[in-house]
């Protein structure tokens, strides 16, 4: 299945992105790289994630655990939608679909 990438998610990839930069380079590589790694897994295994119970599909919407970040996506019929991606001490309410 193809990954798709929402403006929120590639916003939230771009902060990511920069904070890591900001906390050190071999961290900022070794998190890039296991977040790689876990949307490789997911296109193989698209239910890998765990069911979001308060979405409006829980089958269908699924947050990935990648240490302490949380990767939302949406499992559509053509593709994985990457909804959101944020810190695990940010407020996930301000991140549902």
């Amino acid at each position: 299945m193809e990954i798709q990438f929402t403006p929120e998610s590639v916003a939230d990839l771009e902060w990511l992105r920069q904070f890591l930069v900001e906390a050190g380079a071999p961290y900022a590589k070794r998190m890039a790289n296991d977040i790689v790694q876990s949307l490789r897994n997911v296109q193989l295994f698209p239910r890998l994630g765990l069911p979001v119970q308060r979405a409006p599909v829980p089958d269908v919407i699924r947050d990935l655990y990648i240490g302490r970040y949380c990767v939302r996506y949406l499992i559509a019929m053509e593709a994985i939608y990457i909804l959101r991606v944020w810190h695990g001490r940010e407020d996930e309410r301000n991140k549902l679909p």
